[in-house]
């Protein structure tokens, strides 16, 4: 949805429960099977539903879903409406109370939502990004900073060690959309993400730009690792 159409979502069960997950899916099945075991596979306490957009896939990966986790909320789209699209249909039906958004690749590292849901708890109505981590145990992001007067972004940390350097809490100008979360007021006073951004990529950025205009805090959070 375009800037322009958007309505804040008309949610009847508004923190029915403390969580929804959503994951925008597109033609990776192998990487999905992945995601959704670590995010089941943890000892989350929190209550928590999926919701899972395949944005017509061709691999079978909403079979897969249907087949392997009945218990997950799956939207079949009829065509890909990119990340932005995705994400902003699995918005307008999630229940909870916090919102975030996956990436099918990630992996989530044990205790990632508690740790998540913590800095909720601690900073109030905020957007949260995490620590991303390579498969050799490289930083891939740690929250994002726009380099001016040229407007450059860039992930700090990009493919350096994870020595204790970016183990700060920290307020930051974006964080990456490949794992981030807020709460359901931040998203019913910032809006959807602009579907502008097809198929992928700065819609993350937008967002923070946005919530920080509107003095929404945009926190990294070392605590909760993919």
């Amino acid at each position: 949805m375009r800037l322009s159409e958007w309505k804040p979502p008309v949610v009847s069960q508004i923190a029915a429960i403390d969580v929804s997950v959503c994951i925008v899916s597109w033609n990776v099945w192998e990487d999905l099977r992945v995601c959704l075991a670590s995010l089941f596979g943890g000892d989350n306490q929190a209550r928590f539903e999926v919701i899972v957009v395949d944005n017509g896939s061709t691999d079978g990966s909403a079979d897969y879903v249907s087949q392997h986790y009945p218990q997950i909320r799956q939207l079949r789209l009829q065509g890909n409406f990119g990340y932005a699209g995705g994400a902003n249909r699995a918005l307008s039906v999630a229940r909870g109370r916090y919102l975030f958004l996956l990436n099918q690749d990630m992996v989530l590292e044990p205790g990632w939502l508690e740790a998540m849901l913590n800095a909720f708890r601690q900073y109030g109505d905020t957007v949260l990004g995490c620590k991303a981590l390579t498969t050799d145990e490289r930083v891939l992001h740690a929250g994002g900073r726009i380099a001016w007067p040229l407007g450059l972004p860039s992930h700090r940390g990009h493919l350096e060690a994870d020595d204790g350097r970016w183990d700060a809490m920290e307020d930051v100008d974006y964080v990456n959309g490949a794992a981030w979360g807020f709460s359901r007021t931040v998203l019913e006073r910032v809006g959807w993400l602009d579907e502008g951004f097809w198929p992928g990529y700065y819609e993350d950025v937008d967002f923070c730009f946005r919530a920080r205009d509107l003095g929404v805090r945009v926190l990294y959070n070392p605590e909760a690792v993919v």
